[in-house]
């Protein structure tokens, strides 16, 4: 089985503030304008890193083990379906029957059925 890595601990501190509305309203046009696209730039940022982190390889080996524990279900199920036709109407029991076949450690049943949905679209 493979280990997982640390999680980082960085802690990270805010010490720029969103814009006060109070303060806002009482300033000139140009400078409300100038906070707002500040501080809307400032929350793109971080929607980008975010999205950019989970693009990135982050979580490579998380989704490649997952990905590897999918296809072992994935033909877990079709030789359970063609043992038994009345468990691909099932998905309930056919994520149970997996999981009793399996000799790896699967995810949950939950993650089996969302699976097995994917797999009949």
């Amino acid at each position: 089985m493979m280990k997982r890595p640390a999680q980082d601990r960085t802690k990270v501190s805010i010490t720029e503030k969103s814009p006060d509305v109070d303060q806002l309203s009482k300033a000139d046009p140009a400078q409300l304008a100038r906070a707002l696209v500040k501080y809307t730039e400032r929350r793109l940022k971080t929607k980008q890193n975010r999205q950019r982190g989970l693009e990135k390889g982050r979580h490579a080996e998380q989704r490649e083990e997952a990905q590897r524990l999918k296809s072992i279900a994935f033909k877990i199920a079709a030789r359970l379906i063609k043992q038994d036709r009345t468990l691909r109407f099932s998905k309930s029991k056919l994520a149970e029957a997996i999981k009793i076949r399996s000799s790896e450690p699967l995810p949950s049943g939950r993650t089996l059925r969302r699976w097995l949905a994917e797999l009949t679209k």
